[in-house]
């Protein structure tokens, strides 16, 4: 990613506070800032763009949230926060294939980003479905894993 001015890294770093510490209205208020004047060709483009999208699934604009960060990761190809932020988004949507594929492209886009290994682990692992012949979405295993969820559980 190229590098934002010092005033706008950290209108960024101050955006990603708020999201840490559970403050996503404040986040998007001062990402809309950051995006005026921020050019579509402009390298850091995607990258603000993501955090933008993922804070606006956090506030509960779910479709629009995600439309935003899959555009940015649409756009990307070495950033691997975009795919970071996509992967995140996707998971508070309830999207667990779209989450494992945004991880894995942004392991591509960045073999050394922590946080994507750390937010792949804390997925967890599925288990194999009850009746391994049929598919996964079939109901009858859906049912019996509900079933063998709440026996183990």
């Amino acid at each position: 990613m190229a590098e934002l001015s010092r005033e706008r890294q950290s209108m960024l770093d101050e955006a990603v506070r708020h999201l840490d510490e559970g403050r996503p209205g404040e986040a998007l208020v001062v990402l809309r800032q950051l995006q005026t004047g921020l050019g579509k060709g402009r390298p850091e483009y995607n990258h603000v763009r993501s955090y933008y999208g993922y804070t606006l699934v956090c506030l509960g604009e779910q479709t629009e949230g995600l439309a935003v960060c899959r555009d940015a990761a649409e756009s990307e190809l070495n950033d691997p926060v975009v795919f970071y932020n996509l992967a995140r988004a996707a998971l508070r949507c309830g999207q667990r294939r779209l989450a494992l594929h945004a991880i894995g492209l942004g392991r591509v886009a960045g073999p050394d980003f922590a946080e994507l290994e750390r937010l792949r682990r804390r997925m967890g692992v599925r288990r194999q479905p009850v009746l391994g012949f049929l598919s996964r979405d079939n109901p009858l295993n859906i049912i019996l894993g509900r079933m063998r969820h709440r026996r183990l559980a």
